[in-house]
């Protein structure tokens, strides 16, 4: 059957088809949901457009998570987390350093899991590569290629990501922590836990 038939085909068929297909969207969240290794309550996704290794992820509460992702691997995330369009996870590739052998003929390397941490949030078509650990309440922006773990309340950005800014001076993420329930300890283990973190990362001070 040439191209032009088939376009011509689905054109004529597509309003009958198309009840089906939202069928089949209604039928497979709840599926997909209980199919997680875990996940909380109130997550927003699309099963028919992305791809999931559903036995390998654990998804906390309020999680939103975008259409065309593609988390594949293990991956844990917290809550509150926001993935935009394209988001893309895995917990391994292919090994590259084996002399006398191709890429392909190496296999896999070793698998680490993904973290999210709570709070965070991602834009359209980002890349978080294995064994990463994404910072709680951090932002990826658009198209940024994850290699390495990001900071606490931190703005990454490009290709390799890099921290470009953060979200609170020290007093404001102290007063943010406290307000969201944190005790005092808490609050400034985690301001001090991100400065140290910050400081690995080569961060000046400088930024967005």
């Amino acid at each position: 059957m040439s191209s032009k038939l088939n376009r011509l085909l689905a054109a004529a068929l597509y309003p009958l088809l198309a009840p089906f297909h939202r069928l089949r969207s209604v039928g497979a969240k709840p599926w997909a949901q209980r199919t997680f290794a875990s996940c909380g309550e109130d997550l927003q996704f699309d099963p028919v457009s992305s791809y999931f290794t559903y036995s390998q992820i654990e998804i906390g509460n309020r999680v939103h998570i975008g259409s065309h992702a593609d988390f594949s691997g293990m991956v844990t995330v917290g809550d509150d987390v926001m993935f935009a369009n394209g988001v893309h996870i895995t917990d391994g590739y292919h090994r590259w350093d084996v002399v006398g052998k191709t890429i392909r003929d190496s296999g896999p390397g070793e698998k680490v899991r993904v973290h999210v941490e709570s709070d965070a949030w991602l834009g359209a078509n980002v890349t978080l590569m294995k064994g990463v650990t994404f910072g709680e309440g951090s932002i990826a922006g658009t198209k940024a290629l994850v290699l390495a773990d990001v900071p606490p309340y931190s703005i990454v950005v490009g290709t390799p990501a890099r921290v470009a800014s953060v979200r609170f001076s020290d007093v404001e993420l102290r007063e943010h922590l406290l307000l969201r329930g944190r005790t005092e300890a808490e609050a400034d283990a985690m301001v001090g836990h991100r400065r140290s973190e910050l400081s690995a990362a080569g961060y000046d001070g400088t930024g967005l």
